[in-house]
């Protein structure tokens, strides 16, 4: 699958663990906005699959492919890139 123009196929961030061993869910924010990791992106986007984003949950549509619940948005409604 391959997104056009600057459109970017999103998955939801994976929950971490704590070094107790504790789940760390990733809920969106009371803010509005989530985690998520890029899938793949349009040929104008400047961003590159396995970059962990930061989006607002209001500019996003949900689709699901081939089992796995995925969302689509356009560069310019993600919030930040969460360096690691």
């Amino acid at each position: 699958m391959t997104p056009t123009k600057d459109r970017i196929i999103l998955r939801k961030a994976p929950e971490r663990i704590s070094e107790g061993g504790i789940v760390l869910p990733k809920d969106e924010g009371d803010d509005g906005t989530g985690e998520a990791v890029v899938v793949c992106a349009g040929p104008d986007a400047t961003v590159k699959p396995g970059d962990k984003v930061l989006h607002s949950s209001w500019q996003i549509q949900s689709f699901r492919h081939e089992g796995e619940d995925l969302f689509v948005v356009n560069e310019c409604d993600l919030l930040a890139v969460i360096d690691e």
